[in-house]
C-alpha cells in the first residue's frame, strides 16, 4: 500500500513537472507574441513600405513559434494573382518558380473559402472540391524546397481574401498544439489588419490610373522633407515634368491610347527614380517626383536619364503606329536654393518646367 502510495506521489510530481514545463513553453510563446506587438505599435509608422511590413511579422511569427520556414503571398489587383512579398528559412532561388499563384488555382479556390490547409491530413473535401487538385497544386509549390510546407492559412480583410501563410514544420520537430494555432491565428489577424489598413491607404493616396501617389500626397511629403532639412541639413530636390504635345496624342490616337501612354510613362519614372524617392502624377500629363537627401547635381543627373529614357522608347505598339514618340520637358528646384518654403519651390520647379517646353521641349532645366 505503502509503495502505491509512493508511485502515485511519483507519477503527480511528474505529471505536475510536466505541466509546468509545459504552461512554461506556452507563456514563452504568447510573450514572444506580446513582445512583438509591442515592437510592432512602436515601429509601424517607420516601416513605410508594404513588403517592409510583412517580412518583420513573418520574420516575429518564425522566430515566436520556432519556424524552420514560412512564406507570405499577398494579392495584387494589377496581376490578379498573389505574390510572394516575404519568406523566412528558404532560398529565393528555389522560390522563384512559385513567386506568384493564379487566382484560379484550387488551392488559392480552396482557401478562399476560409479553410485552411494541411498536408497530409485533409484527406476527405466537400463535393465541391477537387482533392487531387489541390494536393497536387500544393505539392507544387513544394516541389522544389529543401524545406517543405505544411500549413496554408488564409488571411482575410472585409471578407476578401488579400493573401495567405504557408507555414512549414516546427524546429524541434514536435506537433502544432492548439496554443501555437492561437498564437499563429493571432499572428495572421495581425497581418491581415495590417495590410488591410495599408491596402486602404494606399489607395487612398495612389492615382487610379498611373498607380503613382496623388498631387495631396506629393505635398504632404515636401512639407515633410522641408522640416527634415531644418532638423538634420538633408537637401532635397523637385522634379516637374510635362509630357510634350499630349493633346496631339490624344487627337490623333484617342483617350484610351493616351492613358496607356500615361501608364507607360509612369513605369519609366517608377523604373528609374530609387526607392526612397517619391514619384506622382500631378494631373493631366504633368508629373513630379522628390529626390530626397539628393543635390541639385545628382537630380540633375536622374532627370536627365529619366528624359532620354521616355524619349528613346517605342510608344508604337499602343497605337499601331510606327511614328509614336514621346518626349518630355522638366524643370528642377532644389530646396533650398530655389525657394524657402513649399509653395515657392513647387512654383520655381513649375517655372522651369515651361522654361523647358517654351524653350524648344524634349530637355531639362534648372
Amino acid at each position: 500500500m505503502l509503495f502505491r502510495s509512493l508511485l502515485f506521489i511519483a507519477h503527480y510530481a511528474g505529471l505536475l513537472k510536466l505541466n509546468k514545463v509545459t504552461d512554461a513553453i506556452v507563456y514563452e510563446k504568447k510573450l514572444n507574441y506580446y513582445k512583438f506587438l509591442e515592437n510592432f505599435v512602436a515601429i509601424e509608422d517607420k516601416l513605410t513600405d508594404l513588403k517592409d511590413k510583412a517580412g518583420y511579422i513573418l520574420d516575429s511569427l518564425v522566430d515566436a513559434m520556432g519556424l524552420e520556414n514560412a512564406t507570405l503571398y499577398l494579392y495584387d489587383d494589377e496581376k490578379n494573382t498573389f505574390e510572394l512579398v516575404a519568406y523566412k528559412g528558404l532560398s529565393r532561388e528555389k522560390l522563384r518558380d512559385i513567386d506568384h499563384i493564379a487566382r484560379n488555382n484550387p488551392f488559392i479556390k480552396f482557401l478562399r473559402k476560409e479553410n485552411i490547409y494541411v498536408a497530409n491530413e485533409n484527406n476527405d473535401f466537400s463535393d465541391e472540391y477537387d482533392a487531387k487538385k489541390i494536393k497536387d497544386s500544393f505539392r507544387t509549390m513544394n516541389a522544389k524546397l529543401a524545406m517543405p510546407l505544411y500549413y496554408g492559412l488564409p488571411l482575410f480583410h472585409s471578407r476578401d481574401m488579400i493573401g495567405f501563410l504557408n507555414i512549414g514544420d516546427k524546429k524541434n520537430k514536435a506537433s502544432y498544439t492548439k496554443e501555437d494555432m492561437d498564437i499563429l491565428n493571432a499572428f495572421a489577424r495581425q497581418i491581415s489588419t495590417c495590410i488591410g489598413k495599408e491596402r486602404l491607404y494606399s489607395r487612398a493616396i495612389t492615382d487610379d490610373l498611373t498607380k503613382l501617389y496623388r498631387i495631396d500626397y506629393l505635398s504632404k511629403r515636401i512639407q515633410e522633407e522641408i522640416e527634415r532639412f531644418h532638423r538634420y541639413g538633408r537637401h532635397f530636390s523637385l522634379l516637374f515634368m510635362d509630357i510634350d504635345d499630349f493633346k496631339n496624342v490624344n487627337d490623333r490616337f484617342g483617350h484610351q491610347v493616351g492613358d496607356s501612354v500615361l501608364k507607360k510613362v509612369a513605369n519609366i519614372i517608377r523604373n528609374i527614380v530609387r526607392k526612397a524617392d517619391i514619384a506622382a502624377r500631378y494631373g493631366g500629363e504633368e508629373f513630379a517626383s522628390i529626390f530626397i537627401n539628393t543635390n541639385e547635381g545628382q537630380s540633375f543627373d536622374i532627370d536627365e536619364r529619366l528624359r532620354k529614357q521616355i524619349a528613346r522608347h517605342n510608344f508604337s505598339s499602343l497605337a499601331d503606329y510606327p511614328d509614336v514618340r514621346i518626349t518630355v520637358s522638366i524643370g528642377l528646384a532644389s530646396f533650398p536654393d530655389h525657394g524657402e518654403i513649399k509653395e515657392e519651390l513647387i512654383a520655381n520647379a513649375d517655372k522651369t518646367m515651361y522654361i523647358a517646353k517654351f524653350s524648344g521641349k524634349n530637355k531639362t532645366c534648372i
